[in-house]
């Protein structure tokens, strides 16, 4: 993969407005960082200035684009010193930011993107969520857009599972970044609701079916003794099963992917992925199908060994 010049191939890339809302995501960054000696680049973009009325110097306008970005870059090395590591690589670029991330993204090899999630109020999680959003929609590197409220790594995961290469991958990726010991719920939904006109033993044959094959995913999936992985089968709108089920469980963390040609493309298309970005009140993590076949494995320590099984807590990283 082609490298950004001067730029070093990262793992992890956490894109950052310098603002609270960005705060959980830069301690969960630092967090899974420990768990798995992984590279981390932070990103700020700053949108270019714009021109007003009137003749303005080139100079005049290069001078004011450079106060914003030395502005950004150091609020951003502030906070990351605070709730991450100084010695992360701090990156502040000027451009449209969803594009700009993904590009970043793409460019720095990252295997996964981390962003915040707007605050709680109606308000906040609209406008506060709009870059993520986006960025599930067009970035090829998986999304996790880390909730404000997130403490720790996840340990209650729910998986949209349509038995797709990128929701498997996806599942794969949420054990990765998960806390040793996390249950892991696998969850497929039936658009159908139980209606009397539709016989009841199609039902319980379709859930058997289901369920065998959440089962073979189960096995796939090789997680060792890493989690303990459920299954459930689920009726009616994808998107409403999949946040009640989250909500049932108390999920910190729902997990999906996409792909161009199958239902769940369509499920998390559009106006679904922002009601579960903005209705599940919980970290999303989003693999596009893109992502599916570059799956990059976590690095391992220097000496060889696997990754501490130790679990961290955002509590009390940083004073």
């Amino acid at each position: 993969m082609e490298q950004a010049v001067g730029l070093r191939s990262a793992a992890l890339l956490l894109a950052t407005d310098g603002t609270s809302q960005s705060d959980a995501a830069i301690a969960f960054a630092y967090l899974l960082s420990l768990k798995d000696r992984s590279d981390v680049i932070a990103l700020t973009v700053v949108d270019r200035a714009p021109i007003p009325w009137g003749a303005v110097e080139a100079s005049v306008v290069l001078d004011y684009e450079r106060g914003q970005l030395l502005e950004a870059k150091a609020k951003v090395t502030a906070q990351v010193a605070r709730f991450g590591n100084k010695k992360w690589t701090i990156e502040v670029r000027t451009g449209d930011p969803t594009t700009t991330i993904a590009n970043l993204a793409k460019e720095s090899g990252a295997r996964l993107l981390v962003v915040g999630l707007g605050g709680h109020g109606p308000a906040a999680r609209f406008f506060g969520n709009e870059t993520a959003l986006r960025l599930m929609r067009m970035s090829q590197t998986p999304v996790l857009a880390v909730d404000t409220r997130m403490r720790g790594l996840p340990s209650r995961i729910v998986v949209a599972m349509d038995f797709s290469e990128a929701s498997i991958e996806a599942a794969r990726l949420a054990i990765d970044i998960a806390a040793p010991g996390a249950t892991l719920t696998l969850v497929h939904a039936v658009p159908w609701e139980r209606k009397d006109y539709v016989p009841e033993h199609w039902f319980r044959e379709h859930e058997t079916y289901i369920a065998s094959q959440l089962k073979r995913v189960a096995g796939w999936l090789d997680h060792g003794d890493k989690c303990r992985i459920h299954q459930r089968v689920l009726y009616g709108k994808p998107w409403s099963c999949i946040v009640t089920c989250a909500e049932d469980l108390n999920a910190d963390l729902i997990v999906a992917g996409t792909h161009g040609r199958a239902f769940l493309a369509r499920v998390l298309g559009g106006e679904t992925v922002a009601k579960l970005v903005r209705g599940a009140r919980r970290s999303v993590l989003v693999l596009p199908h893109a992502a599916a076949f570059q799956r990059i494995d976590p690095p391992l320590h220097e000496n060889g060994a696997q990754r501490s099984q130790e679990s961290p807590s955002l509590e009390g990283t940083k004073e």
